[in-house]
Formats: structure tokens, sequence, C-alpha cells
């Protein structure tokens, strides 16, 4: 709404209007970057003109003054940058249609590397823009340049320049044809060779990172962008192939070979049903349809027979890789350590084994490399990515005949599991880590490994010897390992709702303490991250209230309100019967007050022969005094009530008449005389006692006339009295005492 109508004022429009305005005053005002996605068009216009674009680019261009502040070193080419991104219509039409504007972004490549990061982010945001929005005038300069991508190539150690070449490489925003076109023309330029040989041990390595990142991105986005010639290209067999080939070619070199393999982990995970490249569609939310099938199969297909050439190498690699220095851990030293580039290595060959290609799997079996990758698990026991590896290429394993064969008597893996198991007795017996006992690190793995071989008993084949040792196993410690590990900590069984287990059974608690424990439960409950969208009620709840609410307005409108009855004198004997019968009733019936000695005090409700209200009496008159009730005993006290007092009237000739209604008029508000009665009722009456805004109002409502000498005095009755008293003690205006103060 703030925005909506307007109601900022800008001094843009002021200083538009001067003839001699500069670009620098402009840009020094606070809200440029408002008023220009505002579409102002004043400055739409200013900004436009070839000589203040002409500057906003250059600010673009430029590199900062090192001797400049570093507050004010980038603030003109940021907002320049801004101003020229802002995606209006007039701005990038001036960008795309001025050739000396282009050729001023196209040159800021030319320059040597490395590049001020800061001023390639501008240049490219610029780039990416028109890109997006005017790719088609873009690509025609792009096509007049000579060696454009090369020069893009060697600022690759930018990551904004990697992010350019990604929006050219997939253009995924724009048609079909425009965007082969493009892609076409990025292999004529030899792009993707150019981006291989970048992953080499000559190049740096920030390269190395950005051109793996720029590869991983190309190859996620080929899953959903199908028939592309450059991504196409990138999951052809040449391509694969020149990746394995970069990893292994020459001295083994641990960042090559690593960037190389994350490329080829990613073409792997694009053979597995299911995953989604961008990571936000769930894979049950995510149907595959005969082209997703066909794609990961053609996939898989390409990269086994990009690996197949190289496996030997790999497997060379993974058993013979250079010992490093010993490396210190709180575990002791690590002589020689598993290192990143064997760690990569297992994550190839796990990924390779899940392919399950035959060709693949023969040559795995003739090099005994999965019996490698479990010599590595007993070797390296607190490398939990390691064993991860090596459970996946064992599941994958399990799923080809021959190579559980392979895994089950030439890898000897009942054998290694047998000698390798840790008992709890031997863990405790074992060196201690801190204050618990050193368990195995592998442990965990090993027991799914050796649960997976239990659910293939039947194609176990071993000597007689060899299965009666892992019967023995699987049914005495793997099971009671397996118990173990399906136990929460307290001992409590992993089960479901339907446990029936008489130590866990409901408590009960006392009714008196059901809604204490209910309220206790309720703060407790987690909330869910669909609390927010499930709280209170939803759009169309208030819709249907507001139906029922017409719907109910509507029969009420033809309701009939009218009392029929023989005559108005009949309506009005029918409401007046039930209030006389209420006016008859008395709300403070008379009890007779019986004193220890016998005297007989005059009954509470009246007062000397005039009614009162027992609402007066205070806590000191149930001291002194006993009521004599049908439901309340009499009291006996141990003092004799002292003798009752002379009764003076309050209301003598001083005080102040009866008016017309029934009510006693009232004195002057600033006198506050005080009347004391001490009876064998023990009632006080002080003037002076406080009161309150109601009793006030009421008090208002009734005429003055104390000391009023022109007035009549006239003494009023004894119902009258009773009446007064009641209404000033319930009003507060009188309080009562007990006698015995």
């Amino acid at each position: 709404m703030f925005w909506k109508f307007n109601l900022v004022s800008s001094n843009i429009d002021t200083l538009l209007e001067q003839e001699d305005v500069s670009l620098l005053t402009i840009l020094d005002e606070d809200d440029v970057l408002q008023e220009c996605k505002a579409q102002n068009q004043k400055l739409v216009q200013f900004l436009v003109r070839e000589n203040n674009i002409s500057a906003l680019v250059n600010y673009v261009v430029s590199d900062p003054n090192p001797e400049e502040e570093e507050t004010k070193k980038y603030k003109y080419a940021n907002i320049a940058c801004e101003l020229l991104t802002s995606d209006v219509d007039a701005i990038t039409e001036q960008l795309t249609g001025s050739e000396p504007l282009l050729q001023m972004l196209f040159d800021f490549f030319n320059r040597e590397p490395p590049l001020n990061p800061l001023s390639a982010s501008f240049v490219c945001k610029v780039f990416i823009l028109l890109a997006t929005k005017k790719m088609g005038q873009l690509f025609e300069s792009f096509q007049r340049q000579q060696g454009f991508i090369p020069s893009l190539m060697r600022h690759l150690a930018t990551s904004s320049v990697a992010d350019l070449l990604l929006k050219l490489c997939t253009c995924s925003d724009q048609q079909n044809e425009l965007r082969d076109q493009v892609a076409q023309w990025l292999l004529n330029q030899d792009t993707l060779s150019l981006l291989f040989g970048l992953l080499g041990p000559n190049s740096t390595e920030l390269e190395r990172d950005n051109v793996t990142q720029l590869l991983q991105d190309l190859l996620r986005i080929s899953r959903e962008l199908r028939n592309h010639p450059l991504l196409d290209a990138l999951l052809s067999v040449t391509s694969l192939a020149a990746l394995a080939n970069r990893a292994v070619d020459g001295e083994p070199l641990g960042g090559v070979l690593c960037r190389c393999i994350d490329v080829l982990q990613i073409a792997a995970e694009l053979t597995k049903p299911g995953s989604d490249p961008i990571g936000l569609v769930p894979d049950e939310q995510r149907p595959e349809t005969e082209a997703d099938r066909e794609f990961r199969q053609s996939v898989s297909t390409r990269l086994a027979e990009a690996l197949l050439p190289v496996v030997d190498r790999l497997h060379h690699l993974l058993v013979s890789w250079p010992k490093g220095a010993p490396m210190p851990s709180t575990l002791g030293d690590l002589d020689p350590p598993l290192g990143h580039a064997r760690l990569a290595l297992s994550s190839l060959l796990a990924a390779a084994f899940e392919l399950q290609n035959g060709a693949l799997n023969a040559r795995f079996r003739e090099l005994h490399s999965l019996e490698a990758l479990l010599d590595l698990l007993f070797v390296y026991e607190w490398n939990s990515l390691l064993h991860s590896n090596i459970l996946k290429a064992v599941e994958a394993a399990v799923k080809d005949e021959a190579m559980f064969e392979h895994l089950v008597k030439e890898c000897t893996v009942t054998e290694k599991i047998t000698k390798f198991w840790q008992t709890p007795e031997e863990a405790s017996a074992a060196p201690a880590m801190g204050t618990r006992p050193r368990r195995r690190g592998f442990m965990g793995h090993l027991t799914e490994i050796a649960n997976l071989l239990v659910s293939q008993r039947d194609r176990v084949q071993m000597s007689e010897h060899q299965m009666q040792e892992w019967n023995n196993f699987t049914s005495g410690a793997l099971v009671e390992t397996n118990r173990r590990n399906e136990t929460e900590l307290g001992s409590r069984p992993l089960s479901g709702s339907d446990d029936d287990d008489s130590d866990f059974r409901e408590v009960s608690f006392a009714p008196e303490n059901e809604f204490r424990q209910s309220f206790k439960a309720y703060r407790t409950v987690e909330m869910t991250a669909s609390f927010v969208e499930q709280f209170a009620f939803k759009e169309e709840d208030f819709s249907l209230q507001k139906q029922r609410a017409s719907a109910f307005e509507e029969r009420l409108a033809g309701l009939n309100f009218g009392v029929e009855g023989p005559s108005s004198t009949g309506q009005a004997d029918m409401w007046s019967a039930p209030v006389q019968d209420l006016e008859d009733e008395d709300e403070w019936p008379e009890r007779q007050i019986t004193f220890e000695n016998g005297q007989n005090a005059a009954p509470i409700g009246t007062l000397g022969g005039r009614t009162s209200s027992p609402r007066a009496s205070s806590p000191a008159d149930s001291s002194s005094d006993s009521i004599s009730s049908d439901d309340e005993p009499p009291m006996e006290v141990e003092h004799a009530a002292p003798a009752p007092e002379p009764v003076t009237d309050p209301w003598g000739e001083q005080s102040t008449a009866a008016n017309q209604e029934g009510w006693a008029s009232w004195g002057e508000a600033d006198k506050q005389p005080t009347f004391q009665r001490s009876d064998s009722a023990g009632f006080a009456f002080d003037g002076a006692a406080p009161v309150d805004p109601g009793a006030a109002s009421r008090a208002a409502n009734y005429e003055v006339a104390t000391d009023s000498p022109q007035m009549e005095a006239e003494t009023p009755s004894e119902e009258e009295l009773s009446s007064n008293f009641h209404f000033l003690t319930s009003s507060g205006l009188l309080k009562a005492e007990s006698s015995a103060s």
C-alpha cells in the first residue's frame, strides 16, 4: 500500500528539471534505483542518453582507483550495474542496439588474468541479462567477435565468468531453434575440449574447481534439456572417455584425478531412477516415463564403455597409490593415510559396479577389485565414507550371480566377517577411547554386509566346515547384535504403536489430574512444519460462516414476533404477575437474635423496629452473638452481651426529608456527618465511608435538600427508612461495626 499510492516524494524529478544536472548528481541520490525500476520516464530518458549510458558502461568495466576509500571504491560501478540490469526495456534496447557499448563489454575479457572479481561480476551480470532478454541480437555480436570463447576460458578462475559460460551453454529460457544455434556455435568453438584441458595439471586449483562445477551443472541440466547438442556431446562416449583418460594419464596427481572423478560421478548419478537434477522434487513425486528409462540406459551404456579401457589403471592406482607421510590422529598415526585420491577411486569403482555391465564386472573379477576394496575396509576402520562406498559395491555385486559367487568364494567375505567381528566383551577389553571402550569403526557397515548375505542364504555355496561356522555366527553373534541395534537407549525395543509390553503400558491418572496432564501433553507436542498452514481458519471457512449467517438472517426476517392475546390489558397482566411475585418475596428474611443470657434483640433485618439489611453486619458481629435459625444452631459466647444503649434516630429534625418518590434527600456534599449507633444489633453508621462511583451517580439523581429551611421536615415511615438503609449499606455509603468495638 505504501508504494501503491506513491507516498514517497523523490528529489530526482526536481533535479532533472535543471538543464545542467550531471550524472553523478543523479547517482548520488538514494532512491535512484527505485525510481528507475518504477519506470520514472524522466529518469529513464536521462539515462539512455548516449553520453550517460556510455558513462554507466564505463563505470562497470573500469577498475577502481586503488587509492580511493573502500566505501567509495565500487560505489558508482555498483549503481551503474544495477541501473543497466534493472530490466527496463529502454535501457536494454539501447545496450544491445549500440555496437560501441557492446564492444566495451567484450573488451573487458581481453585483459590479462586475473580479473578483478567484483568488476568481473558486474560485467557478467550485464551479459547474463542481455542473454536472457536479447539473446538473438547478442548472439549476432558473439559471432562477430574473434576469439571470444577462448578469452572466457582464460578467466575461468573467476567464478562469475563460469556462471556466464553456463548461461551461454544452456540457454534454457530461449526457443529451441535459437538454443540449438548457440549450442552448435559453442561446439564449433571447441568449448568442451577447452574445458577438459583446464582440468589438467597445468591449470590452477581455482580453474579446476570452477570447471568441475561448470561441467557438473551441465550434466545435471542434461536430464531435463533433452536433444541439446552441447549436452548430448558432453554425455557422448568420446567426452566421457576423455574425462576418464584425463584422470589416469601421466603421473598420478590427486587434484586432477579427484576433479575428473567428480564429473564422472555426476554422470553415474544420471543412470539412477528418479534423481532430480536440482533436488527440489522428491523421488516419489516425480514419475518416470519411458523416455526417462531410455535416457538412463543410454547413459549407463556409454559410461561403461568409456570406463572399460581405464579399469586396469584405476585398479592399479587404488592398490598402489604413492604412500604419503604418516598422519597423526586421535586414534593414532595413519601410516599410510588413505588420502582423497583413493577415496575418490573407491567411489568411482562402486559406481562402476552399480552400472551392472557384464564386461566391466568380468574385468573386475579378473583384477579382484572387489577384494581390494574389502581389504581397505578392515585397514581403515574409522573412514565411514570409504565404508559407504564398499557397502554400495557389495550391494551391487549381490545383484549379479557371477559377482556374488566371486564375492563368497574368491573374496571369502564370510571368513573376513567372522574373523574381524568384534563382540561386546572384546570391545570392553580393547584400549579405551576417553571413558568408553573402543568399538571398531566398521562394525556398523560390517553388520549390514552380514545381514545382506543372510538374506541371500540360499545362494551361498561354501564347504561344510565354512557353512557350519557361518551358521553358528549368524544364529548367535549376529542375532545378538541385531537385537542390540534394534533397542533404544533404556532397553526399550524399537516397535510400533501396537506394543503391548506390560512394562511400558499407559499410566492412568486420577480424574482431577487428567486436565493438568492433558495440558502438559499439549505443551510438549512437537510443532510440525505444517503447523502454520493448519492453524486457525482457512479462507473458505470464513465464506462458509458468511453463507450460514446469510441463511440465518433470511430465516430471521420471516419470523413473527407478535404475541397474540385477547387484548393489551391481558398482555400487561401477563408481565405484571411474575414481577409482583418477585416484589412480594423478601430477599432478607427476619431472623431472631438470641443471646446467652436469654435476652432477645431485634431480628436481623430490623433496626429498632425499622427493617435493615444483614449485608451491613461485620465479622465482629458473629463473634459476639449467634443467629438462631433452622439452618444454623445458636452460637454460645462466654461473655454477656452489653446492655443496649438508647436508640438515637439518625434521621432527626436536622435530617433530610423524604422526597415525593419515597427516597431521602441528601445534604451538602462537603458535609460528612457521622452517625453512630450501638445497640443489640451492633450496627454503626459512618457517613464518611468511601463512596463508589456507581453509588455517587445514583445519588446525583436526587435533589440535595440538607439544611434547607424552606422545605418542611417530614418524619419518614418505617418502610421508607428500611429501604433507604438497604440502599446505603449495599452501596458502601454506610458501614456496620460490632458493638464489641
